[in-house]
């Protein structure tokens, strides 16, 4: 009973680190880059294609 009780108190500091501890999340893109001149070349009535050239084309569709 001694060696599950213990088996069950490792797991549960073992998780609690797992969840809290900093640094072990993947850091991922979330889309594109945008800057200042890029949205200074964008106007009124363009075609998306024509956005898509400036702005780039989206990660995901």
């Amino acid at each position: 009973m001694q060696k599950f009780a213990f088996l069950l108190l490792m797991l549960g500091i073992g998780l609690t680190l797992w969840l809290y501890v900093p640094g072990f999340t993947e850091l991922t893109q979330q889309g594109n880059i945008v800057e200042a001149d890029m949205l200074t070349e964008l106007r009124t009535g363009m075609t998306r294609r024509q956005v898509h050239y400036i702005l780039g084309n989206p990660p995901e569709k």
